[in-house]
């Protein structure tokens, strides 16, 4: 990427796992102004019904074992990741992680149409997803009740102040 910035705000929605992890804090904490202040959201959907769930896991089984995480799954002293990790990062402080709760109520055909935009599914064969999609379709009710929860991460560049 080319030298651009700086900025006051550097932020990243459901994306931060595609980049590079080395030098990924370097190439963040270089595009903040000194004022600035780093943010994340993300958060993959699920089904909140766990037998529902692994209903839809023995079904989709003989395309893959599980649904992608959208991520690393680290957790440690109450904080997820990405804030294990900036917690971690000399040049933040003030990193602060807020769960916005959503709770969903979706068609079957709604699930399974997020489901086809998952990049677990997306990466099989077309003749395999459509088999694995609709082997799921199969196993749900008319309706599902999907936890959406949004984690927000917040973080400032180390000596800057605190995050209003």
């Amino acid at each position: 990427m080319p030298p651009i910035g700086p900025f006051d705000l550097v932020y990243v929605a459901a994306a931060l796992h595609w980049t590079e992890p080395t030098g990924r804090w370097d190439r963040i904490a270089g595009l903040l102004s000194p004022q600035g202040v780093f943010a994340c959201f993300g958060g993959a959907p699920y089904l909140a019904d766990a037998g529902l769930d692994a209903a839809v896991q023995t079904a989709q089984r003989p395309w893959l074992v599980a649904d992608d995480p959208a991520g690393p799954t680290e957790v440690a002293a109450g904080l997820h990741w990405p804030a294990t990790e900036i917690v971690r990062d000399p040049r933040f402080t003030d990193v602060r992680e807020t769960t916005l709760e959503q709770r969903l109520t979706l068609t079957a055909d709604d699930w399974v149409g997020y489901l086809s935009t998952v990049s677990a599914y997306l990466v099989l064969g077309e003749a395999d997803r459509a088999a694995a999609l609709t082997a799921i379709r199969d196993v749900l009710p008319a309706t599902v009740e999907v936890t959406a929860d949004v984690t927000v991460h917040l973080a400032r560049l180390a000596g800057t102040g605190q995050i209003a």
